[in-house]
């Protein structure tokens, strides 16, 4: 055991040693360790240097957040107090408090919004990290190709830019790895871990109602076969429906419900999403369609599923619903179609924990589909990438201060 420690400790010093000639390449071989001490020591470093080089524009939700950081880093301690009360808005300009207190804190060390922008990805770094650990010890126990894509697809989607909306990104890593450990074990420290999403972003209130519904319903998947038959034929009905709901109640549940169905809100989103490819538009919409047909063609192939396996087959039709139902609201279908496939790539790697064999139309299906997201993905990032997190030389990003990204340099 002492001999694998000390090789592990040197591939990591090796490691640092290499991100300090080259971060990226450093990075992108660490995936050849997946879990390992090195490959942690690499993601945890390149989140951090992505998020103080990271460049943002007005129409971002960083832009609020670095907005925010500068208003709170001029407060004392009896104003940041005063600031916190009320934790939401339905115009959804009032930050939660959990991002409240980080740049309380930062700002008390330093008012240099690089340094904020770097603990933010160093937490969703960390929070993606508990993640894979969880999984990792699965994955180790029985290797198998399909159970490495859906690994690999499950860090995909959460890449270092995702700090563009960090609150929600964070709430979402918090509440999977919360389930994640309750499906395995149910104790009152799970459960209180899958509610405290709700104080990364408040809008996981209606994660914590969709985990709380399915405590009741259970695996009895044909509820959510008639329910995801009903979303598609009645999709219309939903913001008009939850506008109904929230009349005449004073719940603050109902207070996210307005923030998501105003009329100006919904333009806004309108608004930014005609500047965006289309493909953008659509990537989320494509993959998730794919993990709904996989999920019940699976189901339909093989009735052994393993205990875990059926929580989160039944858990992620639970919560396609939810993303269909909502689709024509596309800031919320996006946001929580990306958990829906989350939730599908863990039912995989547990499935495949018992089956070993996968077919290879599966295999290059899935394949195809983890390429186009790391294409769109990419596509995205580099918006917000600075030129100095492809570059060698790490100290280089304190040398010099520069304001192109990636885009910038393909344009």
């Amino acid at each position: 055991m002492s001999l694998i420690t000390n090789k592990e400790k040197t591939n990591t010093y090796v490691g640092f040693l290499f991100f300090l000639i080259w971060p990226f390449l450093s990075f992108i071989i660490s995936f050849k360790k997946i879990g390992s001490q090195y490959f942690k020591t690499m993601l945890i470093l390149f989140f951090g240097f992505f998020g103080y080089t990271y460049i943002y524009n007005s129409a971002s939700d960083s832009s609020r957040y670095a907005s925010n950081f500068d208003k709170i880093s001029q407060l004392s301690f009896n104003e940041f107090l005063e600031t916190t009360k009320g934790i939401y808005s339905t115009d959804g300009a009032k930050q939660d408090i959990f991002l409240d207190i980080i740049s309380f804190i930062i700002s008390r060390f330093i008012i240099d919004t690089r340094f904020f922008f770097m603990t933010l990805a160093i937490i969703l770094g960390y929070l993606l990290l508990k993640n894979i650990q969880l999984l990792k010890s699965v994955y180790l126990q029985n290797r198998n190709s399909i159970s490495l894509i859906f690994l690999i697809f499950f860090i995909v989607l959460i890449p270092p830019s995702r700090i563009l909306s960090f609150r929600h990104y964070a709430a979402l890593l918090v509440f999977i790895y919360g389930v994640h450990r309750y499906f395995k074990q149910k104790n009152i420290q799970n459960f209180i871990i899958i509610f405290s999403s709700v104080f990364f972003h408040f809008s996981f209130i209606i994660a914590v109602f969709l985990f709380i519904f399915y405590q009741f319903i259970g695996n009895r998947n044909i509820v959510y076969y008639i329910l995801i038959m009903l979303s598609f034929l009645y999709s219309d009905i939903a913001i008009p429906l939850l506008r109904q709901i929230s009349l005449g109640n004073e719940l603050l549940f109902n207070e996210i419900i307005l923030g998501y169905t105003n009329e100006e809100y919904l333009d806004r989103i309108s608004e930014n999403q005609e500047n965006r490819l289309l493909i953008i538009n659509s990537y989320i919409r494509w993959t998730t369609l794919f993990f709904l047909i996989s999920l019940i063609i699976h189901r339909l192939k093989s009735n052994n599923f393993d205990l875990i396996s059926k929580k989160f087959y039944s858990f992620s039709l639970l919560f396609f619903v939810f993303v269909n139902f909502t689709r024509d609201m596309e800031y919320i279908t996006n946001r929580f179609g990306i958990m829906f496939q989350l939730f599908a790539c863990l039912f995989f790697i547990y499935h495949y924990f018992n089956h070993k064999i996968g077919t290879v139309v599966f295999q290059i299906f899935s394949i195809s589909f983890l390429i186009l997201y790391l294409v769109v993905l990419t596509r995205i990032t580099i918006e917000y990438a600075n030129l100095l997190i492809i570059s060698p030389f790490f100290p280089l990003a304190f040398m010099v201060n520069s304001d192109y990204t990636i885009l910038d340099l393909i344009r």
